[in-house]
């Protein structure tokens, strides 16, 4: 179980990071160079660690789902970053959403719902 809270820990933390860069996006400001790059560290550490825990456990896969569809919308955002190409306001509310979602399955999964 201490995987379990490792990785909703670190998903915990990411998804702070993640509130503080959308908060950004959407007032149309830059983030600082670093947290979208620390978000996503901490983000892919998380489901590193969920995706071992699910190994043996497999109830917390659907969360291993979710958020690899979330992630695919982080990687498009990374993509259009570094090739200094604007994204759509609206891909980083969904890639939020999607993750969000797949949080609430972990917490409801480790809280045995």
């Amino acid at each position: 179980m201490e995987m379990m809270y490792t990785a909703i820990g670190l998903i915990a933390a990411a998804a702070l990071g993640g509130g503080y860069l959308l908060s950004l996006v959407l007032r149309g400001k830059q983030p600082p160079t670093a947290v979208p790059y620390i978000h996503g560290l901490l983000a892919v550490s998380g489901v590193i660690v969920l995706i071992v825990y699910s190994l043996k456990n497999p109830g917390a896969i659907g969360s291993v789902v979710i958020f690899a569809i979330a992630a695919i919308g982080g990687l498009l955002m990374l993509y259009k970053n570094v090739k200094g190409e604007k994204f759509p306001k609206w891909l980083p509310v969904v890639h939020g959403v999607v993750a969000l979602i797949g949080f609430i399955l972990l917490i409801g999964f480790a809280l045995g719902f």
